[in-house]
């Protein structure tokens, strides 16, 4: 059930998850997140811009609207990759108490739980 419900988040914010699998030799899930949406301007370079969803152009500028990620993770480790890899593009609020996750998610509309 986790697996299909990390699927449809992901396919929510634009990502995508597959499986690489081998007979006696485990499981390799792959998440794999869009950094940025495609740059739309109405400026005079909008005509050169060539990007298209299939190839969104990576902006360093950050977005004027984060979209918002709760990770559950107890790994601190895990938790800080994610963080690190996501938080230019995302807003990440990382946790590991269920507890606590059930007081924030109360408080905050987040467009994904993971």
């Amino acid at each position: 059930m986790g697996l299909s419900i990390i699927k449809e988040n992901t396919k929510l914010l634009g990502g995508n998850i597959s499986l690489e699998s081998e007979e006696d030799g485990g499981s390799t899930f792959i998440f794999e997140m869009p950094l940025a949406k495609p740059v739309n301007s109405k400026s005079e370079n909008s005509a050169k811009n060539t990007s298209t969803p299939e190839s969104p152009s990576i902006s360093k500028e950050k977005p004027d609207v984060y979209k918002k990620i709760l990770y559950i993770e107890d790994d601190k480790a895990a938790r800080d990759v994610i963080t690190r890899f996501l938080s230019d593009k995302y807003e990440i609020t990382t946790n590991d108490s269920a507890d606590k996750v059930l007081q924030i998610v109360n408080e905050v509309n987040f467009d994904a739980i993971l």
